[in-house]
């Protein structure tokens, strides 16, 4: 019975201190894992990229169109895609050239891309193909009808070329993209060519009806960068009657071709501009209006056209395209102006001599008579001083000036001053007859 209840005893104390260790142990984790190898995957990225050409261009219309080559290259693209070319205008401008251009965009299949307003320009969509480029042709041209004060203006503007990725609708909805930017200029000279009237002389010294190269003329002027062929052109004055046209030949002008940026003089042979008031006109071989001009002389007091000073003509500066004065005549040159009594400021006078903006150089011709007196004088910037009054000594004995005189006589007197006066002038004088 004692074995029995000591064996009972050991056994609940046993039980009793694996439950007591059971107790004591908290939590206990434990992790699965697992390594996998997958062979045979590849990852790849790829391009989209093109590049236009010509960075940019200028032209001009010379006989109402011209045609531009562009290409696109994509050689660079290695995933599927499309492009397309837009045009906006370059800044404001003060006419409406751009708004007067069509345009005409082909494919090298000559197939149209766009028809209409250059400005308004907007492709059909291209697929880039495996080629590495394609080449376009914009056509553009003015009609006509273009207005005459459109003639010499300038159209600038940029094609914009725009690719994205094939099965993206827009550009702008994400997925690769490119654009580059073509930046274009085109001027018009849809009247004549390019080629206007320049300057003219109405009253030439002289007989009006001298043979060339004296007389009267008319000089023209182009204004493009080609050559152009002007033989059966002929000008005209305000009457439509017979006789009243020049035609440019050769009994008129010394050649019927006017090069790039170029004059042509062409001579009337004959009494052909009126000296008060006219017009001068110009036609093409076509008998089609290139230019014209109205003038009139210096007005009287009674409002009326007076008579046009001798070899005094009108003329265009700059050439070609601005306004009318009444310069000093150039056949066959730059146009200028010129006057008979000019003051100008030396800049050199005053960085050198401290003058201020009373310090002036002052040429004059003083015509008396039948002696002429060229003073040069050199003035020096002006004081609070009392002004300093040069003494001009006598240039020759009264005797042999008096005997000259019964003769065509010229007088020149040179008056030379020191810029700052300390003492008495200089003069010397010469005696020609």
């Amino acid at each position: 019975m004692k074995k029995s209840f000591s064996k009972i005893i050991a056994i609940a104390l046993i039980i009793a201190l694996n439950y007591a260790g059971l107790l004591s142990v908290g939590k206990t984790m434990a992790v699965f894992s697992d390594t996998e190898t997958s062979e045979g995957n590849t990852f790849t990225s790829g391009a989209l990229d093109i590049s236009a050409s010509p960075d940019s261009f200028s032209q001009e219309i010379i006989d109402r169109i011209v045609e531009i080559p562009i290409t696109i290259d994509h050689s660079q693209t290695t995933v599927p895609g499309q492009y397309k070319m837009t045009i906006t205008e370059s800044g404001a401008s003060e006419h409406n050239l751009c708004s007067a251009l069509t345009a005409d965009l082909r494919d090298g299949h000559d197939v149209s891309l766009y028809s209409g307003a250059l400005i308004e320009l907007n492709s059909a969509t291209t697929t880039m193909s495996i080629a590495s480029g394609e080449s376009y042709t914009l056509r553009v041209s003015t009609s006509s009808a273009l207005a005459k004060e459109l003639n010499g203006k300038t159209c600038k503007f940029e094609i914009h070329v725009v690719a994205w990725q094939e099965g993206v609708e827009n550009p702008t909805d994400g997925g690769f993209a490119d654009s580059e930017i073509i930046f274009g200029a085109i001027t018009s000279w849809a009247f004549g060519g390019g080629v206007a009237l320049n300057e003219f002389l109405p009253n030439p010294t002289g007989s009006d009806s001298a043979d060339m190269p004296n007389g009267e003329w008319v000089e023209l002027y182009n204004n493009s960068s080609e050559a152009k062929d002007v033989s059966g052109w002929y000008v005209r004055d305000s009457s439509d009657g017979t006789g009243h046209q020049i035609f440019i030949d050769s009994e008129h002008a010394v050649a019927q071709t006017i090069g790039a940026k170029s004059w042509l003089v062409v001579y009337m042979n004959k009494e052909f501009l009126n000296n008060k008031t006219d017009t001068v006109r110009l036609f093409d071989d076509n008998d089609n209006p290139v230019d014209s001009y109205s003038y009139c002389g210096p007005l009287t007091s009674g409002g009326n056209c007076g008579s046009i000073p001798e070899n005094k003509s009108f003329a265009r500066i700059p050439d070609g395209t601005g306004e009318w004065v009444d310069p000093i005549p150039t056949p066959g040159g730059v146009n200028e102006i010129g006057n008979e009594i000019s003051v100008e400021r030396s800049a050199v006078f005053e960085e050198e001599n401290g003058g201020g903006e009373d310090s002036d150089i002052a040429m004059e011709t003083v015509v008396e008579e039948e002696n002429t007196v060229t003073q040069e004088v050199t003035p020096t910037p002006i004081t609070d001083e009392e002004p300093f009054v040069p003494e001009i000594t006598e240039i020759a004995d009264p005797a042999i000036v008096e005997e000259t005189i019964t003769e065509t006589v010229e007088t020149v007197i040179i008056i030379e001053s020191d810029p700052e006066p300390k003492g008495s002038l200089e003069v010397t004088g010469e005696v020609i007859s």
